[in-house]
């Protein structure tokens, strides 16, 4: 095995934001945005101050770890008087970040707040304790500038002092264990929550051991025979999963996106069939969809297990991918456009385990979609990859060359790139229907 990497870990990714370095260190395997804010560099020169205030380091004496602290002191004025410790370019507006920390005032007269600074603040935190409070809550802010601030009220100097604030995208907490948007996918709480359009519905019993004692039978009792209804909100990427079996062996019962096409999953089977698929919507408020056997008159479908949740990419080691089925370990390709080229899954005895195999068509990669990235956004990338027929391996971002190799043997890749483009893609080699390449347990990862 080859193992090949230009990033190097202990590295702290540098972006240069209004004419000073901004870097983002990782704590606990999360991004965390800002510079400084555990307060440990000598001086406060990675703060912009702005209004009465006075910044400063000072001794952490509150017994944990770490040697110094922010204090933001302000000085006398006539009436409510405001100090800022801030900082640019740290938020990106409308996204929700996760703001933790330890704050405190230095009497409870002063109110210490964390803002996104602007007129009109978005206010994270505000606290007017006198021992360290700690922070653990969900922010939207409404600028890109993030802003430490104090406040006296009375006429006189007054401080805030914060410590160990960390600042992180926030994705959700394990969102593929979302709560299901079916209420009642068990059936053991009487009936479906979808409309009827031609269909009739019974909840029946059923063998237990395959997790739900109910089943929904929709019989088909005219045309166009569907139970359905409009329950996927947003437009994205979906996960499928439940039990379905058809009334008769010649007849396909099916879960689908939309009324009369567009199938999940789809099963003859006259015993329960599990599934667990992913799928796209291309439009808000998509219509889910329980068929009848093929929607012939007088056949049934029997329903039960069903689960259907948004799916934001699946987590590895505590990061959020952003390719859906990146490990390759799906049972189908639906997450990649295969127009025009040649790519289907096989077991590599090497890794030990299910990977993509690309041959260049008509077109030269392979891509995943719905595109999966953001123009300008920064990426860590990781994976392997080999090149089959031809040797030669690489992963795109649309015209860019993010990862290449000419090994015939399965190569670590770890790479930074910033997104020219919303495509990732394999590609599938240089001769049109004989060149080959291997790629398996791809990580996308935004970084900022």
């Amino acid at each position: 095995m080859k193992y090949i990497s230009k990033l190097i870990i202990g590295v702290l990714l540098i972006a240069i934001i209004g004419g000073g370095v901004v870097s983002a260190d990782v704590r606990n395997r999360d991004v965390a945005l800002g510079v400084d804010l555990n307060f440990e560099k000598l001086g406060t020169a990675n703060f912009t101050p702005l209004g009465v205030v006075t910044l400063s380091k000072q001794p952490n004496e509150k017994g944990d770890k770490g040697e110094r602290v922010l204090r933001v002191a302000v000085s006398t004025g006539t009436g409510a008087v405001y100090a800022y410790a801030n900082q640019n370019n740290v938020f990106e507006v409308g996204k929700t970040y996760r703001v933790r920390g330890l704050v405190r005032a230095d009497a409870s007269t002063t109110t210490c707040r964390i803002i996104s600074y602007t007129a009109g603040a978005g206010v994270a935190f505000s606290t007017q304790n006198t021992t360290w409070t700690p922070i653990d809550v969900l922010f939207t802010p409404n600028s890109s500038t993030l802003s430490l601030s104090s406040m006296q009220e009375i006429d006189v100097p007054a401080w805030c002092e914060f410590d160990n604030i960390s600042i992180t995208p926030y994705y959700g907490e394990v969102r593929n264990r979302d709560v299901n948007i079916l209420k009642n996918g068990k059936f053991e709480n009487g009936g479906g929550e979808l409309d009827s359009f031609s269909t009739t519905e019974t909840v029946i019993d059923i063998d237990p051991s395959i997790g739900s004692s109910k089943a929904l039978r929709v019989e088909c009792t005219g045309a166009s025979c569907n139970y359905s209804k409009g329950i996927l909100g947003a437009i994205g990427t979906y996960r499928a999963t439940g039990c379905i079996r058809s009334s008769d062996p010649t007849q396909q019962a099916c879960v689908a996106r939309g009324t009369s096409d567009s199938a999940i999953f789809c099963t003859t089977s006259t015993s329960f069939v599990c599934f667990d698929e992913l799928f796209t919507t291309q439009e808000a408020n998509a219509i889910y969809s329980l068929r009848p056997a093929s929607g012939v008159v007088g056949h049934y479908g029997d329903f039960t297990m069903l689960s259907v949740q948004p799916y934001y990419g699946e987590v590895r080691n505590r990061e959020r991918q952003v390719l859906v089925d990146g490990n390759m370990e799906a049972p189908n390709m639906n997450a990649f456009d295969t127009t025009g080229i040649t790519a289907y899954k096989e077991w590599d005895e090497e890794r030990q385990s299910q990977v993509v195999f690309v041959q260049r068509g008509t077109v030269p990669v392979l891509n995943w979609f719905p595109y999966p990235l953001t123009i300008g956004k920064t990426y860590r990338i990781r994976g392997y990859m080999k090149g089959g027929v031809g040797g030669l391996a690489r992963v795109y971002n649309l015209g860019v060359i993010v990862a290449s190799t000419t090994s015939t043997d399965w190569v670590y890749f770890d790479e930074i790139f910033v997104a020219g483009s919303e495509r990732v893609g394999l590609w599938g080699g240089v001769a049109t229907g004989v060149s080959t390449a291997y790629y398996d347990n791809i990580s996308i990862t935004e970084l900022y």
